[in-house]
C-alpha cells in the first residue's frame, strides 16, 4: 500500500519533534542556520 500524502516536516516541525520546544526565531536565516545545524 502506498501512502501519496507523505511530505518532508519543515524546520520548524521538525525542531518541535525533536527537542520538544519551538524554534526560537522563525524566518531569520542565521537562526534558521543554527536550528538546523543542531537538528543535525
Amino acid at each position: 500500500m502506498r501512502y501519496t500524502n507523505r511530505r518532508f516536516l519543515r524546520l520548524g516541525e521538525l525542531y518541535q519533534r525533536l527537542f520538544e520546544e519551538a524554534m526560537p526565531q522563525e524566518h531569520d536565516a542565521l537562526a534558521d542556520a543554527y536550528a538546523t545545524a543542531r537538528c543535525f
